[in-house]
């Protein structure tokens, strides 16, 4: 990898307290390069033999003391959009993944294991679901699962960052399989809350395919009472809403909201 193009990364990263672990060649011998955006100056040591090894590795921590680390085998595309910094890279076993402030959202492997559960229980649920509005969901996979149900007619999807929705379309099309092309299926580019407030067109079934709601992200406003209380008011009589809601330890998400936001709206 060019040094250039690691400068350029490390500019995109620059606002996340991450650490980027790059694998480069260097005046012929292969060299690891440590660079921490909110730290110190890089620095180099010997690596050994790493020409089977990732060229980047993500290091995601959980707690100060846990931390899930990604490596990448080549990066597909860095970029600073007006709501947070956007990674997609190809991550080797697991095939091109999504990261997003530093946290990895979706991956080609197994992103199957997510979007199904997430879209399908509460369209069995509703039982003759038309129509599904998706709040999030960029990469196109809810979409695409909510389009293998015959009854459903118009699936819309609503997420606030043109960027990623382009970046998904271009290096990620496996995961939404051609679900953006089908006529029943449109994007709008719009804060979900803005879409909730000023819309008035009743849904069968609402799907939040969310960021997780930590501190700065776009996400943060879309998991408050408020919110949930407009979403209800959003769908059809016997309609259902369905949410990722980030983690379920305590100890990994400290600020993990309170399902007792759902109680007041929702029968659970």
């Amino acid at each position: 990898m060019p040094l250039a193009e690691v400068v350029d990364l490390c500019s995109v990263l620059r606002l996340n307290d991450w650490t980027l672990h790059v694998c480069m060649a260097a005046r012929g011998k292969k060299i690891k390069l440590s660079y921490t955006p909110m730290g110190g100056p890089p620095e180099t040591r010997n690596s050994g033999d790493v020409d089977n090894q990732p060229y980047i590795w993500f290091v995601e921590y959980i707690t100060p003391n846990d931390a899930y680390h990604h490596g990448v085998q080549e990066l597909l595309m860095t970029k600073r959009t007006p709501y947070q910094s956007m990674i997609i890279g190809d991550t080797g076993a697991y095939g091109r993944a999504l990261f997003l402030d530093g946290k990895i959202q979706i991956a080609e492997g197994d992103e199957a294991f997510y979007h199904e559960p997430l879209v399908h229980p509460p369209i069995l649920l509703n039982r003759s679901a038309k129509s599904i509005l998706i709040l999030g969901g960029a990469d196109g996979g809810a979409a695409r699962e909510a389009l293998r149900w015959k009854s459903v007619e118009r699936v819309v999807v609503v997420d606030i960052d043109r960027d990623v929705v382009e970046g998904c379309r271009t290096h990620l099309p496996r995961i939404a399989d051609g679900a953006f092309e089908d006529s029943r299926c449109k994007i709008v580019i719009e804060d979900a809350l803005d879409f909730i407030d000023e819309g008035t067109e009743s849904f069968d079934v609402i799907l939040c395919d969310l960021t997780d709601p930590m501190e700065n992200s776009p996400s943060l406003s879309l998991f408050t009472k408020e919110f949930f209380q407009k979403v209800f008011n959003r769908l059809s009589t016997d309609g259902v809403m369905s949410i990722q809601g980030g983690p379920l330890s305590l100890v990994e998400s400290p600020t993990l909201f309170s399902k007792n936001c759902l109680y007041s709206f929702f029968s659970i």
